[in-house]
C-alpha cells in the first residue's frame, strides 16, 4: 500500500504526522514567529520539496517553472483536475436538484444520474490515489538523498566506531 510519510516543510526532516507540530514548535520556533509577521512570504526559506535548495514562499512559484517546468505542469494538471472535478460533480448534482423540484426529472433519473456522477468521481479518486500519489512518492525519494537532515551522533566521517 501506498503511504506518504510527512515531512517537516522547513527543513525536510521525515516523521510521523502526530510528530510533526511538536517538531515545529520547538526546532522552528523563530520561522513560527516570522509567520506571524507582514511580509513573511519574503522572508522566510524553506527547502524545495525536489531539489532541497532553499526558496522563499514568494518565489517557490518562480523556481518550480524555472527549475522544475515538468513537475510544475503536472502539479498545475492535478490542481485543476481534483477542482474541475469537485466543481462538475457540485454543478452537476445541483442541476439535477432544479430539474428535479421542477418535475421535469423522475426520481429514478435523478438517482440515476447522481450514480454516474459518483461513480465518475470514484474514478477520478481512485486515479489520483493511486497514480497521482505514485508520482509524488518518486519526487519525494529523489528528493531525500540530497537533504538528509545532520545528526549530532554522525559526522562527515562516518557512524561512530
Amino acid at each position: 500500500m501506498l503511504r506518504v510519510q510527512p515531512f517537516c516543510p522547513y527543513c525536510g526532516q521525515s516523521m510521523r504526522f502526530s510528530e510533526l507540530r511538536e517538531h515545529e514548535q520547538s526546532r522552528h520556533k523563530n520561522i513560527l514567529d516570522a509567520l506571524s509577521q507582514p511580509g513573511w512570504e519574503a522572508t522566510v526559506q524553506r527547502p524545495c520539496m525536489i531539489c532541497g535548495s532553499m526558496v522563499t514562499a514568494a518565489t517557490i512559484k518562480a523556481h518550480m517553472k524555472i527549475v522544475h517546468p515538468r513537475i510544475a505542469r503536472y502539479v498545475l494538471f492535478v490542481q485543476e483536475l481534483v477542482w474541475g472535478v469537485a466543481l462538475g460533480w457540485t454543478w452537476g448534482f445541483l442541476a439535477l436538484v432544479v430539474l428535479y423540484l421542477v418535475h421535469v426529472l423522475s426520481d429514478f433519473q435523478v438517482i440515476a444520474s447522481t450514480v454516474a456522477l459518483t461513480a465518475f468521481l470514484a474514478i477520478i479518486a481512485v486515479w489520483l490515489r493511486t497514480f497521482a500519489l505514485r508520482h509524488l512518492l518518486r519526487l519525494r525519494s529523489a528528493w531525500k538523498p540530497t537533504t538528509q537532515i545532520a545528526s549530532p551522533l554522525v559526522d562527515s566521517k562516518g557512524p561512530p566506531s
